[in-house]
């Protein structure tokens, strides 16, 4: 057992257009990195994540609809098992219009979402979700990131 457990890689993306980037210990570019984002990038980051509808997405109906995908796969006999399970989170602070009202904060998990966008490709939650991971994603793999001490 590790000492101190550094599992999961981390992207985090603040208003201001900095984006800090951490790879765990067992990762080939292990560390933590920084970014900065353009206005524009910004700009059209979230334009993009808003565009698929990702801060009102509605998880709970998506995943109802994937038992009720995997249950008919089943009365087929057909079964299907990923063994190295990942899990999606992306936890937003959505500024409200006019910003008279607070924040609205979301949170939106998944798992397995590569393999259960190619295994459901008409369930629309599940291809929102990987779109917008595979679009935050890209940041984390850009060749301007700077590595911090």
């Amino acid at each position: 057992m590790l000492a101190e457990q550094d599992p999961t890689p981390l992207l985090r993306l603040y208003g201001d257009g900095r984006a800090r980037v951490h790879y765990p210990v067992y990762m080939k570019r292990a560390g933590d990195y920084e970014l900065q984002l353009s206005t524009d990038e910004m700009r059209n980051l979230l334009a993009d994540l808003e565009g698929e509808g990702l801060p009102t997405l509605d998880v709970a109906g998506g995943e109802l609809l994937r038992r009720g995908a995997v249950a008919e796969e089943e009365s087929r006999g057909e079964l299907f098992h990923v063994s190295d399970t990942s899990e999606t989170v992306i936890r937003m602070l959505v500024a409200q219009p006019g910003g008279r009202a607070a924040p609205r904060r979301t949170t939106i998990r998944w798992s397995n979402v590569s393999s259960d966008a190619k295994r459901f490709p008409d369930l629309d939650a599940v291809q929102v979700i990987a779109r917008c991971e595979e679009r935050l994603r890209e940041l984390t793999e850009r060749d301007d990131l700077i590595p911090l001490p």
